[in-house]
């Protein structure tokens, strides 16, 4: 059997489930918090898997090694995990149901390794099941968090996480993959770890940039034009410094071409979608407006 047929197989199920999960429930936050949990994910891979070196995917798609192991990470980080999680979050009441997802994620991984797809390094199993169980957990209580609307930075956070989902999923391609531009840290021997790191602090660091954007400057493009400048004085000057490399200097422009799409793109869809979740800093005045007239 082919090693992509196992990773295509659980991206499927994970996507079929995902899908599911939004049938039953008809709400658009299914998927707000899916690009959460698979941020969330995101950021503990890229400590556990990229710095820590702690296992290894071999789908054997892509001719480059690191980014094949990369899309395996993917795969289980961006669809099967979160998926699994949201699909716990919204339809299971009864805690034994997150046991039973957790075993059966512990199968899956022991299945991986015995037919040759999947390799640890210095990881466990029961390291797996541990966090994936404090995952099952910490998912239901951000959920009623934000259900509850109690503070602000709960849905900052969520915005965060979700979007960085995203935005390192499209960047990674295109940097790693078709090379437009990469970004170099000099921390790794391997060149495509080095860049794929370098390209995630740093769009890390620009969604938060467009977090803010997005939720506390109700599209007031003031603050939008300073940041967009901010930022391409700074890709400026990596590039003259040799931290960004490009191909061909025109390839520069698809930074604030990134930047403006995704805080447009985004904050369009996350003000038309999650009108709940969005500027609570609006409702507050509401409340404080309504209880003084009163």
């Amino acid at each position: 059997m082919a090693n992509w047929i196992p990773f295509l197989i659980l991206s499927v199920v994970s996507i079929f489930v995902l899908m599911y999960t939004w049938f039953k429930t008809k709400q658009p936050i299914v998927f707000l918090f899916w690009l959460f949990i698979s941020g969330i994910s995101y950021f503990f891979e890229f400590i556990i898997f990229i710095i820590l070196d702690s296992y290894l995917y071999e789908p054997h798609i892509l001719s480059n090694d690191y980014n094949d192991n990369v899309l395996g990470a993917v795969s289980s980080q961006l669809l099967a995990v979160p998926a699994a999680i949201t699909f716990a979050t919204f339809l299971t009441i009864k805690k034994r149901w997150i046991f039973v997802l957790v075993g059966l994620f512990v199968v899956i991984e022991e299945l991986f390794l015995r037919i040759g797809v999947y390799k640890h390094f210095w990881w466990k199993s029961y390291y797996t099941s541990f966090f994936l169980l404090f995952a099952f957990f910490l998912a239901r209580y951000w959920y009623n968090c934000l259900q509850k609307n109690k503070h602000m930075w709960h849905h900052l956070i969520t915005l965060f996480f979700a979007l960085s989902t995203i935005v390192l999923t499209i960047t990674w391609g295109f940097s790693s993959i078709l090379r437009i531009y990469e970004i170099h840290l000099g921390w790794f021997n391997d060149e495509i770890k080095d860049i794929t790191s370098g390209n995630i602090l740093y769009f890390w660091l620009a969604t938060y940039f467009y977090s803010l954007v997005i939720f506390y400057t109700n599209r007031d493009w003031k603050y939008l034009l300073a940041g967009l400048i901010f930022f391409s004085v700074v890709e400026f000057y990596m590039w003259r410094n040799g931290i960004i490399t490009i191909k061909h200097s025109l390839n520069l422009l698809l930074f604030p071409t990134s930047h403006l799409m995704f805080i447009m793109v985004f904050g369009r869809l996350y003000r038309q979608f999650f009108p709940y979740y969005s500027s609570p800093s609006n409702q507050v005045l509401k409340k404080k407006k309504a209880s003084s007239s009163s």
